[in-house]
């Protein structure tokens, strides 16, 4: 998933929302190999608390591209497009900016005080 650190030959450091993380580069990579079409889902709990509403999007039109970061970076604004229509509903607790390199300073620091 994008929106996950990862490490390694699989992975960049991508902004989400604005701040640099290390992020799964992986599924266009994937996605050129099977030459599967790559879909969007998105899901939200609804008022009642108990039910979901799933959208499933068309395929990714040129999805992808010869270049996995910019494929990377296209579904990460896609993934904050939603993130911004129901915040509250992001797992925030997820600390999305741990791994990148040193000199990008540690944003968690500072989170027990």
């Amino acid at each position: 998933m994008p929106d996950q650190t990862y490490l390694g030959n699989q992975s960049a450091l991508i902004p989400f929302f604005g701040e640099p993380a290390m992020t799964n580069i992986a599924t266009s990579k994937i996605a050129r190999i099977s030459g599967a079409p790559v879909l969007t889902y998105w899901f939200h709990r609804n008022p009642d608390q108990r039910s979901y509403t799933v959208e499933i999007g068309a395929p990714l039109e040129d999805f992808p591209s010869d270049d996995p970061i910019a494929d990377t970076k296209r579904i990460v604004a896609l993934l904050e497009q939603q993130i911004r229509k129901n915040p509250e509903q992001y797992l925030w607790v997820y600390k999305k900016f741990k791994r990148r390199p040193a000199s990008f300073g540690d944003v968690y620091a500072d989170a027990s005080e």
